[in-house]
């Protein structure tokens, strides 16, 4: 669970997201999950850039995506 989900339900209730029965925890959980593997990013192509730079930068953005929960398309 990462603290954007949290603060995401915190915000939609008003209340600290422990103070939420557990129901409405996994059911945010799991819409948080969805909605994340539904989102599919296009890699960029950092025209103009030299070969090996443009795959540090693909790798860069890959992960920095990834960790968000996002899925690139390659």
């Amino acid at each position: 669970m990462t603290d954007k989900m949290r603060a995401t339900c915190e915000f939609f209730y008003g209340i600290p997201f422990d103070e939420c029965d557990v129901f409405t925890q996994k059911s945010w959980e799991a819409a948080w999950k969805a909605s994340r593997e539904t989102l599919t990013l296009d890699l960029p192509a950092f025209d103009g850039y030299l070969p090996h730079v443009v795959r540090e930068l693909q790798g860069a953005f890959t992960r920095a995506a990834e960790a968000q929960g996002l899925k690139v398309k390659p």
